[in-house]
């Protein structure tokens, strides 16, 4: 009887070293800012050819989001819960602007 092959170790390694290069984007991005980081940067910060790049995120677009989403994964903005409870709108405007200003 063969063996069923399913890819797994495949997709985890992947899976891997997309988020190696969304990590190396998003470094080079805090110390550098996104218009000065490049796609050879970030591929030679991942450890990762150009092409590999491109076959993970085919433009600069999809990398950015996936930088944005693993910006607010490790960051989390304010939770407006809080601020539904204040009646007054001005004290929930300013407690707002503050939460936001820190963030």
């Amino acid at each position: 009887m063969a063996r069923k092959y399913t890819q797994k170790k495949r997709a985890e390694k992947q899976e891997e070293t997309r988020a190696r290069i969304a990590e190396a984007a998003l470094d080079l991005h805090k110390s550098l800012g996104p218009n000065q980081t490049s796609i050879s940067m970030v591929a030679e910060k991942a450890g990762v050819q150009r092409h590999t790049l491109y076959s993970h995120f085919p433009d600069e677009r999809s990398l950015l989001m996936a930088c944005s989403a693993l910006h607010l994964d490790e960051d989390q903005p304010p939770d407006a819960d809080g601020w539904k409870e204040i009646a007054d709108r001005a004290e929930r405007l300013k407690l707002a602007l503050a939460d936001i200003y820190s963030w």
